[in-house]
């Protein structure tokens, strides 16, 4: 990370899933799963923060205002989701745009992009390159709601494009 900052962007996975499916069967609607999604990943960004110990800014920041004074810790910023209907992909672009960073780079248990979710579909293809209108086209039919992960949501391939962001999965 020498010469850059690093922020990292941490998703509710599992916990999320979990906490989310509870409020589903109480029949709660997708707004409040989507804050508990954000909390689970906060919390998750928590651990992370542990982890790294001096390394890591330690206050989680919720905003692109408090990501943008983490910078200047020097340290890795932590951050998990903002707002609901925001999955934590498009906070990463919103934060990478706000900062101006020269790169994305999206961690995932998928290794890249492919035509067709790999865990649904065999006859899916991985791209090694991949152009935006491709990738739109891909998750166009997502779902929309908490904690149904897909790589790319609208929001995210949005901030992509306007800002012409290099982006890595």
């Amino acid at each position: 990370r020498a010469g850059h900052n690093l922020i990292i962007v941490v998703g509710g996975g599992g916990l999320a899933r979990q906490y989310i499916a509870a409020a589903r069967r109480f029949q709660i609607d997708e707004a409040h799963c989507d804050l508990l999604g954000i909390e689970a990943s906060r919390l998750n960004a928590r651990l992370l923060a542990a982890a790294l110990g001096d390394k890591a800014h330690q206050k989680i920041s919720n905003s692109l205002e408090e990501v943008t004074l983490a910078c200047q810790s020097g340290r890795v910023v932590l951050s998990g989701g903002f707002a609901p209907g925001h999955s934590t992909v498009a906070v990463s672009t919103l934060v990478s745009e706000a900062v101006g960073a020269d790169l994305l780079i999206v961690v995932t248990d998928v290794d890249g992009v492919y035509t067709a979710d790999p865990r649904k579909d065999r006859r899916a293809k991985k791209l090694s390159e991949v152009d935006l209108k491709h990738v739109r086209r891909i998750f166009y039919e997502s779902a929309e709601k908490a904690g149904e992960y897909r790589l790319f949501d609208q929001v995210s391939l949005n901030v992509i494009e306007r800002s012409k962001m290099r982006v890595v999965v």
